[in-house]
């Protein structure tokens, strides 16, 4: 996020969140969250919270992501034990309390598996992005369901439908958001980084 084209400024971090204001000559003013919820059973509620806790209700472009660890209905998740309603309704319910809403995805079910075979095996759908209706309204979606539209308009078998459609919607991706993605994913590794540094030092002033 250094160029000069993006101005990017952290309000808030922590081991489960990193909050951001983005500003570029493209778009109007927004803000990201990126979110890696609570594993712990006994503490996915604190997930729910953390959420409520980052709305300030003043109804800026927010887009929030990342690997939650909470899943919002049975369908996504295959395998292992029953699917848990409570932990559906800490997702829900923060989702509500945020006016927030589900982008979907493109692609496979689910975004985690335990690696296991047959069945033994559980996938789940732990990781997705969610926005409010003022950021959907920034970057709205319709040049994407074009995209994939045309591709079944130019007929042809399944598999070169699919191709098409990947190789148009990164394309536009690419045009909707440039390299902020590439770009925010260095500026957090570049963060924990530093975060174990200062962990490490902790420990030797310790000793």
């Amino acid at each position: 996020m250094w160029k000069s084209t993006v101005d990017v400024v952290v309000n808030s971090y922590s081991k489960n969140h990193i909050d951001v204001e983005i500003n570029s000559n493209r778009q109007d003013r927004w803000r990201f969250t990126g979110i890696y919820g609570h594993p712990e059973d006994e503490n996915k509620y604190k997930t729910g919270l953390l959420l409520k806790g980052l709305w300030d209700n003043q109804g800026r472009p927010w887009l929030c992501g990342g690997d939650l660890n909470l899943m919002f209905q049975s369908s996504e998740k295959m395998g292992g034990w029953g699917f848990s309603s409570e932990e559906a309704d800490i997702l829900r319910e923060a989702i509500d309390y945020c006016h927030l809403e589900d982008l979907g995805y493109v692609g496979h079910n689910f975004t985690w598996s335990n690696n296991r075979g047959g069945a033994e095996n559980i996938q789940e759908r732990l990781d997705r992005f969610l926005a409010n209706r003022a950021w959907r309204d920034l970057f709205p979606d319709e040049n994407c369901a074009e995209i994939v539209s045309d591709a079944w308009e130019r007929g042809g078998d399944l598999c070169s439908k699919i191709a098409f459609t990947s190789s148009n919607l990164s394309a536009w991706s690419r045009e909707k958001f440039g390299d902020f993605m590439k770009e925010l994913q260095a500026c957090k590794g570049k963060m924990e980084q530093l975060m174990e540094e200062t962990q490490t030092e902790e420990v030797i002033a310790q000793m």
